[in-house]
């Protein structure tokens, strides 16, 4: 039922260890509450009848022992030892419930923080191969939800099926029979209502991991596409699902919550039904009255702290039968990021920071998605040079952005070598050399914050250099529109970038991967947002940087790269032809197209 394999194989050492730990400590727990029971029955016999203290030998022995002058004074001995046990017991209870709760906490935030490392040690590739909705659900959803539905209810059974035992034990030395009789009693109304929900309790668990993941999904769409949304009218459509998704994830909830604590009020009945009935036995069989009140207080107190402890357990078995599977789903998803990382965290080469780049060579390079049988790169050979500007284009599909993915390590060569002035491009000196990158996309990533921060981003404000910001911005062609904002470089751009046209957004791009001062440009169409005049000013100060880096252009409009030094021309995935402008527009029939608007390029 439960995979327990699978949550070992997700905790460290200490961890463990600190599980282990906190069996001690319930066991500890477990014998202090029993401790109390009895302790209490006998305190609830002596009120009630002063001669106990002199029929029965333990009380008469325990009166010595204090040296009491009279009952009174032993019963407030009495008294004040049954509250310090009690209050002991229920102190020692809290605290190991803190513990347990305060564990639960450190391997939900642990498992989170492990489980997201293993998403982002893996490749760009990672992300492309899932849907982000499934990476994002399983951190903030599933993780959470496999910790307080699955790992805490199994904290919460531990401790209370060492009470549960203690209190059996006692009740066997009282009456061996009538303890047998409680414990079928009370199990077999668990088991055959367990046994009754189990196959639904499965289902429904299954049916919250599944809504929970369409729910985000569409959520995500909605907004991300709100605009075409209002224009098509489809608002009800994702109203309907997404109302639907609520009330189907609500109702597998409820089912889960309802079978957790339908059984407390049916055993309740049972119970105190037998206690009762066991009290009217006592009475008509002659029994003492000092033995039916410490019989009948005795089962009462232990009804009272079993019964909870019986529905605790049982809660717990149906949350971790509702609710096992997003232990395979955590499992899952962190075993496969895991391994598909395990070949690229290797410790990174510290002794080679490529500061003088000249030139880079892609040999022979062939480069397949996983889970593809077609190469969409092959036989690439291309050596790229520092000071040049280059630019490739080709239709749709034919693979520059590809190239450009393997040129800037985002990607490695299925087969075939990449080389930086003759050292090998390995996993281990990829993030030496993406440190040199500085990557332009056609799709740009905006964070809500300030201008400065975007163009700076990932790097602590203590460590910004204002000066090279506006250098940069100003190269960008940004620095005139950022001094008409409210608060400058300061003014926060809002979700995705929302105070911004799509060309400003670009600008703020290109200006974050000049702030790199990068070896390598790159432009994935980066210009293709901007009105003519402000990509000719842009243009015209790409063509000055080749004094500093290399340039690589991916075009949209071929009439931005009439003055690159070098132009690959990309068909299929290989290198059609390669030259510069004018030499392309006379060699290539199909770059001549291309020239024309005949076939639009991507």
């Amino acid at each position: 039922m439960l995979p327990v394999n699978h949550i070992r194989q997700l905790l460290n050492r200490t961890q463990k260890i600190k599980f282990l730990i906190l069996q001690v400590c319930f066991i500890f727990s477990a014998a202090l509450q029993m401790g109390s029971i009895g302790f209490l029955a006998p305190y609830i016999t002596l009120l009630s009848d002063p001669n106990y203290l002199e029929t029965n030998k333990y009380f008469s022995m325990a009166y010595d022992f204090t040296g009491a002058d009279s009952y009174l004074q032993f019963l407030l001995i009495y008294s004040i030892c049954v509250c310090a046990i009690i209050f002991i017991s229920n102190a020692v209870a809290s605290a190991v419930l803190w513990l347990s709760i305060k564990f639960t906490i450190d391997i939900g935030s642990g498992l989170q923080r492990k489980l997201y490392s293993a998403y982002m040690k893996n490749q760009y590739i990672f992300f492309l191969e899932k849907n982000s909705s499934y990476l994002i659900t399983t951190i903030s959803n599933q993780v959470p939800r496999m910790v307080y539905m699955v790992f805490q209810p199994f904290m919460q059974a531990v401790s209370q099926v060492m009470l549960t035992l203690f209190i059996v034990i006692g009740l066997i030395v009282v009456d061996p029979l009538l303890a047998l009789i409680a414990a079928l009693i009370v199990t077999s109304v668990y088991v055959i209502i367990y046994f009754a929900i189990r196959r639904r309790a499965v289902e429904s668990g299954k049916a919250v991991s599944e809504v929970a993941r369409n729910k985000l999904k569409m959520l995500k769409e909605s907004i991300r596409g709100i605009r075409e949304i209002k224009l098509l009218g489809a608002e009800p459509w994702y109203e309907r699902e997404v109302d639907k998704n609520t009330r189907r994830g609500l109702a597998a909830q409820a089912f889960i919550r309802l079978s957790g604590e339908l059984p407390r009020y049916i055993v309740e009945t049972v119970v105190f039904s037998a206690i009762i009935v066991l009290g009217v036995y006592l009475i008509t069989s002659g029994t003492p009255q000092q033995q039916i009140v410490t019989t009948l207080s005795f089962y009462a107190m232990a009804g009272y702290k079993l019964l909870p402890a019986a529905q605790t357990i049982y809660k717990a078995i149906t949350s971790i039968k509702g609710n096992a599977s997003v232990v395979d789903e955590v499992w899952t998803s962190f075993n496969t990021a895991s391994e598909r990382a395990r070949h690229i965290t290797q410790k990174q080469d510290t002794s080679v920071t490529f500061n003088n780049f000249q030139r880079m060579h892609l040999q022979s390079v062939n480069y397949r998605y996983p889970n593809s049988d077609n190469d969409v790169i092959s036989g690439l050979n291309m050596t790229l040079e520092v000071n040049t500007l280059i630019a490739f284009v080709g239709g749709s599909g034919a693979g520059k952005t590809t190239v450009a993915n393997l040129v800037a390590g985002l990607i490695t060569p299925t087969t075939g070598t990449i080389e930086i002035d003759g050292t090998p491009l390995t996993h281990s000196r990829l993030r030496a050399w993406q440190n040199k990158i500085g990557y332009v996309p056609q799709s740009v990533f905006i964070v809500d914050d300030t201008v400065t921060s975007n163009i700076c981003f990932g790097i602590p404000k203590n460590e910004i250099d204002q000066e090279r910001v506006v250098a940069v911005a100003k190269k960008a062609n940004l620095h005139e529109f950022i001094q008409t904002l409210a608060d400058g470089y300061e003014t926060n751009v809002g979700e995705d970038g929302e105070i911004l046209s799509g060309g400003q957004r670009q600008r703020l791009a290109i200006a974050r991967a000049l702030y790199k001062q990068p070896s390598i440009l790159i432009l994935d169409e980066a210009t293709s947002a901007l009105d003519n005049i402000t990509e000719r000013k842009i243009l015209s100060e790409i063509n000055n940087l080749t004094d500093e880096m290399l340039v690589i252009m991916i075009a949209h409009r071929l009439s931005t790269v009439e003055k690159c030094d070098r132009i690959y021309l990309f068909a299929n995935g290989q290198i059609e032809h390669q030259g510069n402008y004018q030499q392309l527009l006379v060699e290539s029939d199909y770059f001549k197209e291309l020239v024309d608007g005949s076939q639009e390029t991507v």
